[in-house]
């Protein structure tokens, strides 16, 4: 029997967790929604992958061109050049990232070219990716309605929240991580697709190091998952999800083994990261995630709040439904809300920033999806398409702006890229040094402009100013004011700060150092917040 409404293309029971409101009286709404689900339903998935991949080039193409959105990209792009130049990662230049996250840079630096661009395009294909990886958990779940909006949702929320116009690790662990969501939904747990299973959630978490803490949830949901036929089959299963896992860690390791570096690789991809999260407590954690969000004056603040609260409505309401009524796609349903879960948890130690945040996009964008499909299948289909799309418009404001400074440098004749890293490239070399040698305590993207190493192993300027992370890695003694002298008794021909950095507002001693060493330069130069300084009798024009 056919079924009413938005309800006449749905793939779910008539007892599903979502059910339609059939109480719809406007005759001519609901004969457009049916046509519109009866022809969505069946337009191939080609044309939706088409359209993701339009939606996701409109929205993340005028931010390709800024050189510098977050000052984390820079760093990452750094290790990757440092990978690519044969060099071992944290032995030369170190971050507290895990290997795969510089490997991705890497490879996508050597695929598409060593400019922020290449970058740039890189971080959209992993949007393009995650959100086709989205559209697909989103058809194991609900319908195909639903499973487009969530797409389309998670690259508006991938794209537009904090910092996520920019390429970082959060956008890479993405892709293997909803692949192993994708392969744990199925209704297979063979161990072949198991040990495919280990070797996604291992590498989502040598991307991203909190992603560990999920390898172990979906590692207990391997083992008590219901669909195990057998005692043996369950241990097959579990065996091949562990094996495939530390695979792939084990794999990490040997490039360290065979230079005798061990002890470098156990310390950068689990000493110090540790000693990085210990910096906030959980409560400190909560405020610094949710900061970059909960600010009414952003366009994105309606958006994020809409986005968090209809999922998490959903949530709750589906958790209701299986409690009450069941659903026989309750057990992938519940799958996904533990993993969401695990995820949150595992964000909540300490070192926290609000682009970690993007790791939880697709979730909850799955189940906001859902929220705004049964909205607009209901008697309030009018009012509700017009709060959302005023939501949207909001939100792609800053999109907008980006794309009129675009507008107008193209008039101007001028080329797309542009920020002040580039201006301070450029000034550089026209003072024409050779062999010279430069220190950035900001906009550190500028080494990878000009093909120069930074005078310390510390890829990141404010990690500099995080004592119990120098400890581990530098050494116990180590403090921000021993390398900070360490750099400037290497006499770097050029410094590069802001006048007031944001990172050193609790060291006042290490600042007064710094000005102290400062006095044996020249302010040559000021672009925009940042102040060049050359050594003092260094000829402009001749060799240092």
């Amino acid at each position: 029997m056919a079924r009413d409404g938005c309800e006449a293309a749905a793939v779910l029971p008539p007892d599903e967790l979502f059910p339609i409101d059939r109480s719809i009286h406007h005759e001519g709404l609901e004969t457009m929604r049916i046509f519109f689900h009866k022809k969505f339903t069946n337009t191939p998935d080609i044309f939706i992958i088409i359209f993701l991949l339009v939606l996701t080039l409109s929205v993340r193409f005028p931010y390709w061109f800024p050189v510098v959105l977050d000052w984390d990209e820079s760093t990452f792009i750094l290790m990757g050049q440092s990978l690519l130049d044969g060099k071992l990662l944290y032995r030369d230049l170190w971050d507290d990232k895990p290997p795969l996250a510089f490997v991705s840079y890497a490879l996508s630096i050597k695929l598409f070219g060593k400019s922020i661009i290449a970058v740039r395009l890189a971080g959209a294909l992993c949007v393009l990716l995650s959100a086709v990886l989205t559209y697909y958990i989103g058809r194991k779940l609900f319908n195909k309605v639903s499973a487009t909006l969530a797409a389309a949702i998670f690259i508006l929320a991938a794209s537009l929240l904090h910092s996520g116009q920019t390429t970082l690790t959060e956008h890479i662990a993405l892709v293997p991580l909803l692949g192993s969501i994708f392969i744990l939904l199925g209704r297979s747990l063979s161990p072949r697709l198991m040990l495919a299973l280990g070797v996604l959630v291992s590498a989502a978490a040598l991307v991203r190091l909190n992603l560990a803490f999920l390898a172990f949830v979906i590692g207990a949901i391997v083992v008590f998952h219901p669909n195990h036929k057998t005692v043996i089959a369950r241990i097959k299963a579990t065996a091949a999800y562990a094996v495939g896992g530390l695979g792939v860690v084990v794999l990490t390791a040997i490039p360290y083994l065979m230079a005798g570096e061990g002890d470098l690789w156990w310390t950068s991809l689990f000493v110090a990261p540790l000693a990085y999260a210990d910096v906030m407590s959980p409560i400190g954690s909560f405020t610094r995630l949710t900061g970059g969000y909960i600010k009414p004056g952003k366009p994105t603040f309606l958006f994020s709040s809409l986005l968090l609260v209809l999922s998490l409505g959903s949530m709750v309401w589906a958790v209701y439904r299986m409690a009450t009524k069941g659903s026989d796609h309750g057990q992938q349903t519940a799958i996904v809300i533990i993993v969401t879960i695990g995820i949150a948890i595992s964000l909540l130690k300490g070192g926290a920033q609000s682009h970690y945040l993007l790791q939880l996009a697709p979730f909850l964008s799955l189940f906001a999806a859902v929220a705004v499909e049964k909205s607009l299948c209901s008697r309030f289909f009018v009012p509700a398409a017009l709060v959302l799309l005023a939501v949207v418009a909001l939100a792609l404001r800053p999109a907008y702006r980006h794309y009129q400074v675009l507008a107008t440098r193209a008039a101007a004749g001028e080329a797309f890229s542009y920020g002040s890293a580039y201006q301070v490239a450029d000034y550089v070399e026209s003072l024409r040094l050779s062999n010279y040698t430069i220190f950035l305590m900001s906009d550190h993207i500028v080494y990878w402009l000009l093909d120069k190493q930074p005078p310390t192993r510390i890829a990141h300027p404010s990690v500099l100013f995080k004592p119990n992370v120098l400890r581990v890695v530098i050494g116990p003694e180590a403090t921000p004011k021993t390398e900070i002298a360490a750099i400037f008794d290497q006499a770097p021909t050029i410094v590069v700060k802001m006048e007031n950095p944001g990172y050193m507002r609790n060291f006042p001693d290490e600042r007064q150092y710094i000005e102290q060493r400062l006095e044996n330069y020249d302010l040559v130069q000021v672009i925009k917040n940042l102040r060049i300084y050359l050594i003092r009798d260094t000829p402009p024009d001749g060799s240092d």
